[in-house]
């Protein structure tokens, strides 16, 4: 096909229109192809390559998120089923033809280099890490869909304790329901009795985190009896869908990019965050009484807030691969004094 071509004799009252995409071997030529929103942009800039990734899921909160918590309370640092992957195209359509939208916990660097804080923070955040509410466009050569792009925004610090995020290293560690590693993660509160409603139980948010191939996880483990989790099955298996080759792949490709404006839109309706915590689904059926025994507690249906300061997870055979600030660890500050920590190498 050349997109250059002209309809030459053909009178312009008879053209059939065309284009030069590209046609599946099945004959659906959109088949495989994203929906696009009005809005759509071409990412511009060149991809960078040399990114690190894991993945997890432990049911706190992001450190960008954590602030607008007024006051802050532990028990209701939730993470938010809306952080879970989504695809565009159930949301008005993609803006740079991205296959994915997640979000997750970035390494200083990434974090610098992403730019100010836009979303989840206040003042007392300025001049910290930055990166709250920015995203970058991803693509995994190391998966059998290397072609796939996903948009990504920060949610959380990757600290610089853990050996991946340490240093200029560009790291994101995923957020994938059912994909936090349970032997190493030390901030994982999904089912505890002293949390607000975490919507997964711990056993349920780490059935696939020690899996050498994250395709061969059975999103079916997260329970579908209420639209939250059903929301976080979903991204378990979109996520599955991207199919990477091993769980730590490393030289991945990325460029900045603005978030779209749908995917922002997400965090304010059910399922997101906000000030007064996670954003629940109005509900008529009995699920409501049904709750006490639902994990991480009762399961209130009021506003409560969806941010963490993610704790400290490890992934991978004995690495520690995706420390995160968490909210348990020793010399956390007090509520009244809550705020991020400086980025390493910051004044």
């Amino acid at each position: 096909c050349d997109a250059g071509s002209t309809f030459h004799h053909d009178p312009a009252d008879h053209r059939t229109p065309w284009s030069c995409e590209l046609v599946s071997g099945s004959g659906d030529s959109a088949a495989s192809m994203p929906a696009h929103s009005p809005d759509r942009k071409e990412p511009g800039g060149h991809w960078l390559n040399g990114m690190k990734a894991t993945h997890f899921w432990d049911c706190e909160a992001g450190d960008c998120d954590s602030s607008i918590l007024r006051p802050f309370e532990r028990k209701k640092a939730v993470l938010a089923p809306a952080n879970a992957p989504t695809d565009p195209a159930e949301h008005g359509g993609s803006v740079y033809g991205e296959k994915l939208w997640m979000t997750g916990a970035m390494s200083d660097a990434l974090s610098r280099w992403m730019g100010p804080n836009l979303l989840g923070y206040d003042d007392r955040y300025a001049g910290k890490c930055g990166g709250c509410g920015q995203c970058v466009l991803v693509r995994n050569p190391h998966s059998n869909h290397p072609d796939w792009t996903v948009v990504v925004m920060k949610k959380v610090r990757c600290h610089p304790d853990n050996p991946k995020c340490s240093g200029n290293q560009m790291t994101i560690d995923f957020a994938v329901p059912s994909f936090d590693h349970l032997q190493y993660s030390l901030a994982n509160r999904c089912g505890a009795q002293w949390s607000e409603y975490t919507f997964l139980t711990r056993e349920q948010s780490g059935t696939c985190g020690a899996m050498h191939k994250p395709a061969h996880c059975d999103c079916t483990k997260i329970p579908d009896s209420t639209p939250e989790q059903k929301m976080m099955r979903r991204g378990c298996e979109l996520f599955k869908q991207w199919d990477w080759h091993h769980g730590t792949p490393e030289g991945l490709e990325y460029k900045k990019v603005e978030c779209p404006q749908r995917m922002i839109d997400r965090f304010s309706g059910p399922g997101g965050f906000g000030g007064n915590g996670a954003i629940e689904f109005v509900e008529e059926s009995a699920a409501v009484e049904a709750a006490a025994g639902s994990p991480g507690g009762t399961l209130s249906r009021f506003l409560m807030p969806a941010v963490t300061a993610g704790g400290l997870t490890i992934l991978g055979a004995g690495l520690l691969l995706a420390a995160r600030r968490g909210q348990g660890r020793p010399g956390r500050p007090a509520a009244s004094e809550l705020e991020l920590l400086e980025c390493e190498g910051s004044s």
